[in-house]
């Protein structure tokens, strides 16, 4: 038996050969069960030699009733499985403490352990540095490390706590559930089953997918509004005392009917034909392909 002492019943060295010479267990022994045929010196007691890995001692003696073969003790090693491993029995103990309190390198056995595993800020750290870059000739402030750090804090700010509180968030936050061709919300610490994960997560996946094409769909159709819309202002901003300032303009032209509002504006046929960025024209054809845009392009 091991306790985070060392071995528990090895309170004492054991002999391995007995009195009676009955022993099977007799270390190099020449030709009989007998103490006398044990590792023998043949002037004096020799020192003690240790034979696998330090489990076992022989000492070699001249008086053939020395019993001299030996599993030493080996219940104080040390405390809390830690022991100065400078022999092998040593080094053995501390790789079973390793393993007895999980100080190997593991990400858990459960999902709080994996959670509170990879929630941990240097670990979570580093898994944002991988997809968080800094665009070629940003300011070297700040630093891809402080922009990952604030981020973090920003969600739970940094305590002592702070793994345990992001590992709640991520456990309540609420996840699609299918039950029957039915689906609701759950939240995510709810989900035990690893089939019922899995389908919750294509569910989820899927939303995410429909919101993103749908919001880049909706983002590319406000573009060229936005451009015409630029266009007509920078027109609108040279005056109406600019006219020949207006004209020169590639995409603005002056218009002198009195009872305009604004004089210097956006043309677009002069913008086209100067180069100057337009956005498209809604057509039948294109109110057919845009999708969400449809209605939102004006001519």
């Amino acid at each position: 038996v091991l306790d985070t002492k060392g071995f528990k019943t090895l309170r004492a060295a054991t002999d391995l050969h007995s009195r009676s010479s009955t022993s099977s267990c007799i270390f190099l022994a020449g030709r009989n069960d007998a103490a006398a045929q044990l590792w023998k010196a043949n002037s004096g007691p020799g020192s003690a030699v240790s034979i696998a890995q330090g489990f076992i001692t022989i000492t070699p003696h001249d008086t053939t009733t020395t019993r001299k073969a030996q599993i030493p003790q080996l219940n104080t090693l040390g405390n809390s499985w830690s022991a100065t491993d400078t022999t092998t029995t040593a080094k053995l103990y501390n790789k079973i403490g390793d393993l007895a309190i999980h100080t190997h390198s593991s990400c858990g056995q459960n999902v709080d352990e994996v959670l509170e595993h990879v929630l941990t800020q240097e670990r979570l750290k580093e898994a944002l540095l991988a997809i968080v870059k800094k665009p070629k000739g940003a300011p070297a402030k700040p630093t891809e490390d402080e922009i990952v750090t604030s981020l973090i804090n920003s969600v739970e700010p940094a305590t002592t706590t702070q793994t345990q509180k992001l590992k709640e968030k991520i456990l309540n936050t609420m996840v699609p559930k299918l039950v029957k061709a039915s689906k609701t919300q759950a939240k995510l610490r709810t989900l035990t089953d690893p089939g019922e994960i899995q389908i919750s997560t294509l569910a989820a996946i899927q939303e995410l997918k429909n919101k993103v094409e749908t919001e880049s769909s909706t983002e590319s159709c406000k573009q060229p509004v936005a451009t015409n819309q630029a266009q007509e202002e920078f027109c609108n901003a040279i005056g109406d005392a600019n006219k020949e300032k207006c004209n020169n303009e590639k995409q603005c032209g002056y218009d002198d009917f009195k009872d305009r509002s604004k004089k210097c504006k956006f043309d677009v046929e002069k913008a086209k034909a100067k180069g100057a960025t337009v956005a498209q024209a809604r057509t039948a054809e294109s109110e057919t392909t845009t999708g969400n845009c449809k209605g939102k392009l004006q001519k």
